[in-house]
């Protein structure tokens, strides 16, 4: 699944579910995968959110441990990297054993604080929750007299290297021509331009354009285009340092001219009163985002239908613009590809959703909603094109011959190879359920791995499969092709009498589909996992 590519059409977020919050000590631990330092910072700041609003009405606590996980991680310096640079974290009543956030809800929260959060609120949290070791606040109150004091500080945050998957790419020159237009413009004497940067080369760059006002902290930058924070130079104490300093630096600036990213954000919201010049917006807050996943699209629009049906929302309307690509055509409604027409309610005014909204609700609904309310609101208003739909009715008028058992094996990529399930696993699962039910039934593959497919289709010759033969790369349709094989994968699992296999978002949808389904699942989808 790609969560990063989804859109919705009405405003409308809730964190979590009140039922949850009754008493609770929560945890946050084990690092999302390759999440940088103030990716994870974030994951914190929308926990230590969730803990402040809910402290004073309910006993809960909140824990910051890393354990040895992470990029940070230092064997040198210890466990829990998180408290090589912050006094510990452990709030409230700790009671129990505590609810670690699985890897899904901390990326619900990393956004929520990223981009939900007021600058004053974030800034308060900050203040309460969050403090400095005592050496390293020695160290910039050190930086700040020598280089700051009596000069106005231009702050420069230039995120290059891997960052232009998230956000647009600006050039060096753009930024620099524009630093000095408003430095022309200004009365300001004595100016200091403070450059926090990934990129050596931008670095060299602003010196030449500012020569003899460029200062910037001794951290390590990548001289090749590199992400740092996967960077081998240095220790991963020095790593994670160099990118707190720097934060803690820009967020006492002047003024702060600033690219999108998780670092510069915290150092923006930390002195709110702080002007602030943005190059460029991340793609997970565009309001014009036209890229769709269709499991968490679909979650965000049965979310917002639960909240119509709750009188939380005046309506929903199924309308999801796209702009030419190779995947879809300008001025089509993505939701038209696929299904029927979908309005309820008044929509006269609504208002675009951006992106990380969409995401967080999309993604807290997958796994949040019962699956027999997900099914009540899939049968009530969502109907797929007709024909799709005559594509499933015709595949199991033509194959269903007995009961059918759904075999069901997803190969999830970036898995460490004692992650992943092996076949022989699935087949004695398999084995297990027509020996003890005494079938012998018919079976339905669907999977994304050939080598599985071929092993089950030799030990079982009757199975049978839905094939639709790939677009090819080149193909402007094979996005909407993928789409639409999920739909149907998702519903040929669900009119069958059981799933045996690994977890999906596939299958997730399937029980969506058929809040009856009999699922065996062998592994947890890693967004689950903590």
């Amino acid at each position: 699944m790609n969560i990063k590519s989804i859109a919705v059409v009405l405003p409308f977020f809730l964190l979590f579910n009140e039922a949850a919050l009754l008493s609770m000590t929560y945890m946050v631990t084990d690092p999302r995968e390759e999440a940088g330092l103030f990716s994870t910072f974030h994951d914190v700041i929308g926990a230590l959110d969730l803990y402040d609003k809910e402290k004073d009405h309910r006993s809960v606590g909140l824990i910051v441990d890393f354990e040895d996980k992470g990029l940070f991680y230092d064997a040198a310096h210890g466990p829990n990297w998180w408290n090589y640079y912050f006094e510990p974290i452990r709030l409230g009543k700790l009671n129990g054993t505590p609810y670690k956030f699985p890897s899904w809800k901390k990326s619900v929260l990393s956004f929520e604080a990223e981009f939900g959060l007021s600058p004053e609120h974030y800034h308060a949290l900050v203040k309460n929750y969050v403090f400095l070791k005592s050496a390293l606040q020695q160290k910039l109150d050190t930086f700040i007299k020598e280089q700051f004091e009596d000069s106005y500080v231009v702050g420069v945050h230039y995120r290059g290297t891997d960052k232009k998957g998230e956000a647009p790419v600006v050039s060096y020159e753009s930024v620099c021509n524009r630093i000095n237009e408003d430095l022309e413009r200004s009365k300001h004497k004595n100016v200091k331009i403070f450059v926090a940067t990934d990129e050596e080369s931008f670095l060299d760059y602003a010196r030449q354009r500012f020569p003899g006002q460029v200062i910037s902290s001794s951290a390590i930058r990548s001289q090749d285009n590199s992400p740092v924070h996967f960077s081998k130079v240095g220790t991963p104490y020095q790593r994670g340092e160099d990118a707190v300093v720097d934060c803690w630096l820009l967020a006492r600036c002047s003024i702060l001219y600033k690219m999108a990213s998780n670092l510069s954000d915290a150092a923006m919201k930390m002195n709110p009163k702080m002007p602030t010049v943005h190059f460029n917006t991340s793609y997970f807050e565009d309001r014009a985002h036209d890229t769709y996943s269709i499991v968490i699209t679909l979650n965000t629009l049965l979310a917002l239908l639960d909240k119509y049906e709750k009188n939380e929302v005046k309506g929903v309307r199924a309308f999801f613009p796209t702009s030419e690509g190779k995947n879809y055509k300008t001025g089509v409604n993505w939701w038209d590809y696929h299904f029927q027409p979908l309005e309820v309610g008044n929509n006269d005014d609504f208002k675009p959703m951006p992106y990380y909204q969409q995401f967080n609700m999309g993604l807290s609904n997958f796994f949040e909603m019962p699956r027999e309310r997900a099914s009540e609101l899939w049968k009530k208003y969502i109907q797929l094109k007709p024909e799709i739909t005559t594509k499933i009715t015709d595949f199991i008028r033509k194959n269903k011959e007995s009961p059918l058992i759904g075999v069901h094996y997803h190969k999830q990529s970036g898995l460490k190879p004692e992650e992943v399930i092996p076949y022989s696993l699935v087949l004695e699962k398999l084995d297990e359920q027509i020996e003890q039910k005494s079938l012998h039934p018919q079976l339905l593959i669907v999977t994304n791995d050939d080598l599985f497919f071929d092993m089950v289709r030799t030990k079982y010759p009757q199975a049978i499969y839905y094939y639709q033969p790939p677009a090819g790369e080149q193909n402007p349709t094979v996005r909407l092709e993928e789409e639409e094989r999920t739909l149907i994968h998702a519903n040929l699992l669900s009119k069958t009498n059981k799933v045996i296999g690994s977890a999906s978002v596939v299958l997730k949808l399937a029980s969506q589909l058929n809040a009856q389904l009999d699922v065996q699942t062998i592994d947890t989808l890693w967004l689950e996992k903590r």
